[in-house]
């Protein structure tokens, strides 16, 4: 049987990367939502390009979108314990100015928007990893 994140996964997999639409932390926003019920990103504001996204991460008082994620989230102690849907920060960004990317543990992988729709990496990828249902409260 079908979950609601096995669908999302689908309909994404040939979505283009899009900043503010299918990008990184969209792509995780919404994938957290579907798994918690809860919209985690409706707080930060718009964003269309890289330099937009980087002055929200900035007046947000973070330097990195681990720091942003690790805000809200609290970090597994090993990977062995991520479930479909926790977020992770991989340092293997493609071809972006971000030093990071985040990305979702999906099914073994770790799976992320790229130019011409869905990547797939290995898990050993991620950086940090974090546990969606153990939200930092304040």
């Amino acid at each position: 049987m079908k979950t609601k994140l096995d669908e999302f996964i689908e309909n994404k997999l040939n979505e283009p990367f899009k900043y503010g639409v299918n990008d990184c932390i969209t792509f995780s926003a919404q994938a957290i939502e579907l798994v918690t019920g809860i919209d985690h990103i409706k707080i930060v504001g718009k964003w269309s390009s890289e330099e937009e996204a980087s002055k929200l991460l900035k007046k947000m008082g973070f330097n990195s979108l681990s720091g942003v994620i690790g805000s809200r989230f609290r970090k597994h102690s090993h990977q062995f314990k991520l479930k479909d849907g926790d977020v992770v920060v991989s340092d293997q960004t493609l071809d972006r100015k971000f030093k990071e990317q985040t990305c979702i543990y999906y099914k073994g992988k770790l799976v992320g928007p790229a130019k011409d729709g869905l990547q797939f990496m290995n898990v050993d990828q991620g950086k940090y990893f974090f546990d969606i249902k153990r939200v930092r409260i304040g």
